[in-house]
């Protein structure tokens, strides 16, 4: 049973194998762009990409699917940056669990909600992985808030593409229509 009501049909989009295809090849595309042109930019915040769509893609394809995201999202992570291996896998499968399970039983598939689950995702993601690596915050004690907020105001313009993306994806679905020849 979901706490709020159910969303408008224009926003619900189903997890399939295509989708999650889909949003894996979108994952590592942005892990890609991070890598080789936000990094290198000369300013306070770079955009930590790969986990916002990551988070994104989570709320997209339920508790599941969202594990998945979060797991690849850590791997990509940690094969290019070369250390932390097993905490940014943990920190964003759990993440990723954590929200595609939220948006299967609490909240359904609200767009307005994203930039608060993206921004509570982030600060969760930040607090599993100081448990691993509690010196990543030294100096710096409002880095996580500053991150989150940043995270939160760039969710709905990843959403917005990615959705109408996946939906592209679903246009030859049957919506529960049999059209049986004969």
């Amino acid at each position: 049973m979901l706490l709020f009501p159910s969303a408008p049909a224009w926003t619900r989009i189903r997890p399939t194998p295509l989708r999650m295809a889909a949003l894996t090849v979108m994952v590592a595309g942005a892990a890609v762009l991070q890598s080789s042109f936000l990094t290198p930019l000369d300013v306070p915040y770079v955009p930590h990409l790969t986990f916002l769509v990551a988070v994104v893609g989570a709320w997209f394809a339920g508790a599941w699917g969202g594990a998945w995201m979060g797991l690849w999202a850590g791997l990509v992570m940690a094969a290019l940056s070369g250390k932390f291996v097993g905490s940014f896998t943990f920190s964003y499968l759990v993440v990723g669990w954590l929200v595609g399970r939220a948006r299967e039983e609490i909240y359904g598939d609200w767009p307005a909600l994203v930039p608060f689950i993206a921004g509570m995702g982030t600060l969760l993601a930040e607090a599993l992985f100081f448990l691993w690596n509690p010196r990543h915050l030294s100096g710096e004690p409002l880095r996580p808030f500053v991150v989150a907020g940043w995270n939160a105001l760039y969710a709905l313009p990843i959403y917005l593409p990615m959705m109408f993306i996946l939906r592209r994806l679903g246009r030859t679905e049957n919506y529960g229509f049999d059209r049986k020849k004969g």
